[in-house]
C-alpha cells in the first residue's frame, strides 16, 4: 500500500551571482550622425561635449560622422539569501522496502520573496538631476547627481520541484526517525535587469588653481539620458538532498511529523542571461535648455538627431545553488 503525505514548510534560498555592464551610445540604428553648425553664443558647443558620466555620447569624426562612445565594463558579484514558503506531496512505498530502506517520491511547489540583487553597480544609477543655479554660475557636469550602471537579477516568484529515494527509519529516544537520502530537481525563472543613467556637458570654462594649474571643466548646460532593459530565463538544476524526519503525534489515521532537510542544486546548461536596452539623450533636461547654443534643422529633431543611449549587461549565476527548510508533514497512516 502506497503511504501518502503532505507538508507546509519554510526556509531559506542561497544563491552567488555575478554580472558585468556596460554603455555606449550611437546614432539611431547605427546610423552616423551629422553634427550641427555651431550657434552664434557659444562657437565651440558642438565639439565641448567631451567629458562624460557612464553613458558617453557618440564622438564626433573630421569627416562630419559620429562613432559610437563605449563604457569599460563594470563586473562584480552578489549573494542572494532569500526566504521561501512551500507545499509538498510526498507517495512512499513501504512494499518495496528492501533491508531497511522504503522509496519515496516528491513534488514541491515554493513561493519565493526574492528582492532584486545588484551582481555589478558603479555610481548612482538612479534618476539623474542636474541642478538648477544661476546663469551667472552654472552648474558643472560634477553637480548631477544619479548618474551610473548597474545589473541586478531577481528570483521569479513561483519554483517547482521534484524528487526521488531511499527512506531508512530507526528509533531514537522512544520516537521513531527517518533518514531520507535523495536526488533532486529544480525549475526556476531569473528576471536580470540592466541600467544605466548618464549625463553629459554642453560647455566648459578653463579653471587656475593657485599653484597656476590650468585645467578645463566641464559645465552645464548638461543633458541626461536614461536606457534601461529586462529579461527572463528559465534554468533547469539537479543535485542532491538530505532530510531528518520524526514522529511527533498521532490523531487518527494521521501521523504529524516534523522534518528538516537540506538540498544543493547544480544548474543544467547556460547560467548566463544577457540583457540589453536602449533609450534617448534628453536635450531638454538640463539647466538651461541647450537648443539656443545650437542652430537645428529642425528644432524637433533635437542636438544630434537623438543619438541614442544603450547598455549591455550579462547576468550570471553560479553553478550550484542551496535550499534549507524546516516543517511539519501530515502522514496517512493507519494503525
Amino acid at each position: 500500500m502506497l503511504v501518502p503525505a503532505f507538508a507546509l514548510f519554510g526556509g531559506v534560498s542561497i544563491q552567488e551571482n555575478s554580472g558585468s555592464v556596460t554603455s555606449s551610445s550611437a546614432g539611431v540604428d547605427g546610423d552616423a550622425i551629422k553634427p550641427l553648425e555651431p550657434g552664434p553664443i557659444a562657437p565651440q558647443i558642438t565639439n565641448a561635449i567631451s567629458q562624460r558620466y557612464f553613458s558617453k555620447l557618440p564622438l564626433p569624426l573630421p569627416d562630419g560622422t559620429w562613432v559610437p562612445n563605449e563604457l569599460a565594463p563594470t563586473t562584480g558579484s552578489a549573494r542572494s539569501v532569500f526566504p521561501h514558503v512551500g507545499a509538498s506531496v510526498e507517495l512512499a512505498a513501504p512494499m518495496f522496502s528492501l533491508m531497511g530502506f522504503t522509496p519515496f517520491v516528491h513534488g514541491d511547489a515554493i513561493r519565493t520573496f526574492d528582492v532584486d540583487h545588484t551582481a555589478a553597480t558603479a555610481g548612482d544609477p538612479s534618476d539623474p538631476q542636474v541642478p538648477v543655479l544661476g546663469t551667472l554660475f552654472p552648474p558643472s557636469l560634477e553637480t548631477v547627481s544619479g548618474v551610473g550602471v548597474k545589473v541586478s537579477g531577481e528570483e521569479e516568484p513561483w519554483v517547482f520541484g521534484a524528487g526521488a529515494g531511499l527512506s531508512y527509519a530507526l528509533e531514537i529516544f522512544g520516537r521513531q526517525v527517518r533518514i531520507k537520502p535523495s536526488f533532486e530537481y529544480r525549475y526556476d525563472e531569473i528576471t536580470a535587469t540592466a541600467y544605466v543613467s548618464g549625463a553629459g556637458a554642453g560647455g566648459s570654462v578653463t579653471d587656475r588653481d593657485f599653484q597656476g594649474n590650468v585645467s578645463l571643466q566641464a559645465m552645464c548646460p548638461c543633458i541626461t539620458g536614461v536606457a534601461g532593459g529586462k529579461k527572463t530565463q528559465s534554468f533547469h538544476s539537479i543535485g542532491p538532498g538530505l532530510e531528518f524526519e520524526m514522529d511527533a503525534a498521532r490523531a487518527g489515521p494521521v501521523m504529524l511529523t516534523l522534518f528538516m532537510s537540506a538540498q544543493a542544486y547544480r544548474v543544467l546548461g547556460d547560467r548566463e542571461i544577457d540583457v540589453a536596452g536602449d533609450g534617448s539623450w534628453n536635450f531638454h533636461s538640463m539647466a538651461g535648455d541647450i537648443s539656443p547654443y545650437v542652430q537645428t534643422p529642425d528644432p524637433a529633431l533635437g542636438y544630434l538627431a537623438d543619438p541614442l543611449i544603450t547598455t549591455e549587461a550579462t547576468y550570471e549565476r553560479e553553478a550550484w545553488s542551496y535550499r534549507t527548510n524546516v516543517g511539519l508533514r501530515f502522514r496517512w497512516l493507519p494503525k
